[in-house]
């Protein structure tokens, strides 16, 4: 539990942001003065040409990159978030290239903001806002693969039967997890020396960083938002999986593939709220869940160890605000909910309907949540801190049809990691948006400030630099709430 103290402006000090002094499962917890939010930026998901970095563009990219962080730092910024993409710094197995990453690391600090590496064990590309192209290392789809798994067995592969190679399936990280492992202690053995100099550590869990699966991403046809989504379980591990479940609930199931019938009838005719598509769903959701706490463990067994300089650095890792088919708030905040398919078919949520009614049971979001409260107390020496998105968008976003309660999802999430003593921060879901005044007054309705001392995120990281900088409603915005002027 955290006590948080108002003073007068002209005494509040830098925050307790960072590196941590005690031990917070064995110490008491620390009094924080600061209401100030932790405001940071994400920089561009790469700076010139990785590959050539000495080239007329890549060096006019460098220059750009420079003068962004000194003018970010000016408005405020305390720290900046840079995707550390496994695919470019191992492109052989366990030989690893941080000359790119050396040079981006030098750059932030050198302005005086603290670095925010994020372990990104997905693939850049293909998503909306992505400019580049990195995929994960090649090597990885052929290292498993033998006379008993194919290479896609290693990938989602959804109800349309497409695969992707976004990132490694939840049903087979615990079969990569050393190479995770690898990654991991590679970049702790070469930066240790920046711990002083790197406010957070983010752990990429899944298609974009976050934990989810990729059921609105481009390699379905028609599942983006705001649709339904689709499943993601049709590879043979995750086929084995869902029966060897369906099994141990009841010896007698013969279990069916997944889903029982092809999904568009499925979903159409409710069979996905009958016993066995309840049953399917809490398998799917406790899927990813375990592979979230696979990748998640092995993070803090190697940064939140007795002899790891990044000991009492926050492990960061991100969920989406998909805030697509919940339902219609009424203006006295009431909602009458829809199907939350969105939610369902990325693994956020699972069926049971009681949950989504109160309040106290955390709207859906209790079991998600829980994953990491659970590896709080793991972690001994570093916080876990959750990262959710979309704060800057509006219930009704969009047209009426799109049955979005983004606003009230975001307040959700917030109550219930606040219950759950779990650090938050949020973030804005589309850089567009930042050229809106209300957007800047809806994000910082949810942040704690002095202003606004009751809000639930205790920071923000704002997609991105370059966007920040290149309007000035957002420039007002983004001083106002760092400095509090």
């Amino acid at each position: 539990m955290r006590i948080w103290v108002l003073l007068p402006l002209s005494l509040l000090v830098v925050g307790c942001f960072g590196k941590r002094t005690q031990d917070p499962v064995s110490a008491p917890a620390a009094v924080v003065t600061e209401l100030r939010p932790n405001m940071n930026v994400m920089a561009p998901l790469v700076i010139g040409d990785p590959h050539a970095p000495e080239s007329s563009t890549s060096q006019i990219a460098w220059a750009k990159f420079r003068s962004e962080l000194t003018e970010i730092k000016k408005l405020g910024a305390y720290g900046v978030s840079t995707d550390v993409w496994w695919g470019l710094v191992e492109k052989e197995d366990n030989k690893f290239s941080w000359n790119y990453y050396d040079r981006v690391a030098k750059a932030v600090t050198d302005a005086g903001l603290k670095w925010i590496p994020i372990l990104s064990t997905h693939q850049c590309g293909g998503n909306v806002g992505d400019d580049c192209n990195i995929p994960l290392p090649s090597w990885l789809w052929t290292k498993y693969t033998n006379a008993q798994h194919s290479e896609q067995d290693l990938q989602y592969v959804s109800e349309q039967g497409k695969a992707s190679k976004e990132t490694v399936s939840a049903w087979s990280s615990k079969v990569v997890v050393i190479d995770y492992r690898e990654f991991f202690s590679a970049f702790q053995d070469h930066f240790g020396t920046y711990a002083e100099k790197i406010s957070e550590i983010n752990i990429s869990l899944g298609p974009s960083g976050e934990l989810r699966y990729p059921s609105y991403n481009i390699h379905d046809v028609d599942s983006g938002y705001p649709s339904r989504g689709a499943f993601q379980s049709y590879s043979q591990p995750a086929v084995k999986s869902w029966k060897q479940y369906a099994e141990k609930l009841d010896p007698k199931i013969n279990a069916p593939a997944m889903p029982p019938i092809s999904p568009k009838k499925w979903i159409e005719s409710n069979h996905y709220k009958s016993p066995i598509g309840r049953q399917y769903i809490a398998w799917y959701q406790s899927s990813l869940l375990e592979h979230g706490e696979t990748i998640m463990s092995e993070a803090i067994a190697i940064f939140s160890s007795e002899g790891s300089p990044f000991k009492g650095i926050d492990i960061g890792a991100k969920i989406p605000g998909i805030h697509w088919r919940i339902g219609t708030v009424s203006e006295k905040g009431r909602i009458s909910f829809s199907d939350r398919l969105a939610e369902i078919s990325a693994g956020l949520v699972n069926l049971d309907s009681e949950s989504w009614m109160q309040d106290e049971k955390g709207r859906g979001y209790r079991d998600t949540l829980s994953l990491f409260s659970r590896l709080s107390v793991r972690s001994k020496h570093n916080r876990i801190v959750l990262h959710f998105t979309a704060l800057e968008m509006q219930d009704g976003q969009d047209r009426p049809e799109v049955q979005s309660a983004a606003s009230t999802l975001v307040r959700w999430v917030g109550e219930e990691a606040k219950r759950q003593n779990l650090p938050i921060k949020g973030e804005n879901a589309l850089a567009g948006n930042l050229a809106d005044a209300k957007s800047w007054d809806r994000m910082a309705s949810h942040v704690r400030s002095p202003e606004n001392p009751q809000g639930l995120y205790e920071g923000l990281t704002v997609l991105r630099l370059g966007d920040v900088l290149a309007n000035e409603n957002a420039r007002i915005a983004f001083k106002r709430l760092a400095q509090g002027n």
